[in-house]
């Protein structure tokens, strides 16, 4: 898959996606372990909708972050995913805000024309 001129591999994008599972698995064992259950399934967006879920990774140090998006279509048909990685990020709230600019310029990308955005964070 390219996107962006950067070449990203099957096994990269099969990480995203078990990454973003891990991290809905965490989230839920957290919630349950304080008290505070919540519904934390993925809920499909209208019919002629595509749903794209942004998150980011950061990387305090280094000022990096990795921009990760998955686009699923209302029947939770993965229509398309990509990493993107960015330099000079100030903090992780910005790392987020920049995983979503990345998921709207990927849904034109795409001629995805009729979007619904769902971060963790924003």
């Amino acid at each position: 898959m390219v996107n962006e001129g950067l070449k990203f591999e099957l096994h990269e994008l099969v990480g995203f996606v078990q990454s973003y599972d891990q991290d809905l698995r965490f989230t839920i064992a957290k919630d349950l372990t304080t008290g505070m259950r919540q519904n934390s399934s993925w809920q499909p967006p209208q019919t002629g909708f595509i749903k794209l879920n942004f998150d980011a990774s950061f990387e305090n140090k280094s000022n990096c972050s990795i921009s990760a998006v998955l686009a699923r279509d209302f029947e939770g048909l993965v229509m398309g995913a990509c990493t993107v990685p960015n330099d000079d990020i100030a903090d992780a709230f910005v790392a987020e805000a920049r995983a979503c600019e990345r998921a709207l310029y990927f849904a034109r990308d795409m001629g995805f024309r009729k979007v619904v955005l769902e971060g963790d964070s924003i």
